[in-house]
């Protein structure tokens, strides 16, 4: 099988990429795609990213536990090879992560910790790709559109940038060596290859 790898589409605005996108992983069997619009302020602050990401892979899981169930070889063994499926994210969490919009000097790492915590909540919701492959279903692929605009992220205050640096390092780990899902990121903006790299350098 072909694997698709991360990478980045880049074309001018109001070309129709977004809808292109949208087409052809929709129509394609063997993904089942998470979107995430960046145009409706889903990568505009901490707090956005935390309800934006916990809610959409939230709604994936559920989906996958209801399909399954529904196999005919469910009760047949098939049932012990499924993993948890489970997603939760605490009040506590989420009222940590408005907390830290204020002025404070541990708001930066109380963030980056909640958010640790929900990057290994979903990556040990998600099985490798054998798993997908072992039971002919669609994997995962995280498609997050205008992804130009991660960088009112990383120009927010309280830790906005060092979050972005996580989120960034995150997805190449989960991406090319756990192989628990694939990622596209789309961008109308000619100059957001050049700086997602030096983001990238930065990181180094």
């Amino acid at each position: 099988m072909q694997i698709l790898k991360s990478f980045l589409t880049e074309r001018p605005p109001s070309t129709g990429k977004t809808t292109l996108v949208h087409q052809i992983l929709t129509n394609d069997k063997n993904f089942n795609p998470i979107f995430i619009n960046c145009r409706s302020g889903q990568f505009d602050s901490p707090e956005n990213v935390y309800n934006s990401l916990s809610r959409q892979f939230k709604t994936f899981f559920d989906k996958q536990k209801e399909y399954l169930k529904n196999l005919p070889n469910f009760e047949m063994g098939f049932k012990a090879n499924i993993p948890d499926f489970e997603l939760s994210s605490t009040k506590k969490e989420k009222e940590e992560i408005t907390f830290a919009k204020v002025s404070d000097i541990h708001a930066t790492q109380i963030i980056l910790d909640c958010f640790s915590e929900l990057f290994n909540k979903i990556a040990n919701a998600l099985p490798d790709w054998n798993f997908w492959n072992s039971y002919k279903l669609p994997q995962p692929i995280l498609v997050i559109d205008e992804a130009n605009r991660f960088s009112r992220l990383g120009n927010s205050l309280n830790g906005g940038q060092e979050l972005l640096k996580s989120f960034l390092d995150w997805l190449v780990l989960n991406t090319k060596e756990q192989k628990s899902f694939h990622a596209i990121l789309t961008s109308s903006d000619s100059f957001f290859l050049d700086w997602i790299i030096n983001v990238a350098i930065l990181r180094l």
